[in-house]
């Protein structure tokens, strides 16, 4: 796996990416991985908004 679990993730540590990471074995913790990823990136939507507003401004010229 590339991501860290989710305790390493929250913590902010490096995770080894095992199904049980040492980590979480470490401290007795349950290790879980997130099935999903995050989406990131601009909000849907915006860059059309950015496109309106360009035209908007190129037409007040």
């Amino acid at each position: 796996m590339l991501q860290a679990c989710d305790q390493c993730r929250a913590r902010k540590l490096k995770c080894d990416g095992q199904p049980q990471c040492s980590r979480c074995t470490r401290r007795n913790t349950q290790c879980h991985y997130r099935t999903t990823m995050l989406k990131r990136g601009p909000p849907k939507g915006s860059a059309s908004s950015l496109v309106r507003k360009l035209r908007r401004l190129e037409a007040a010229l």
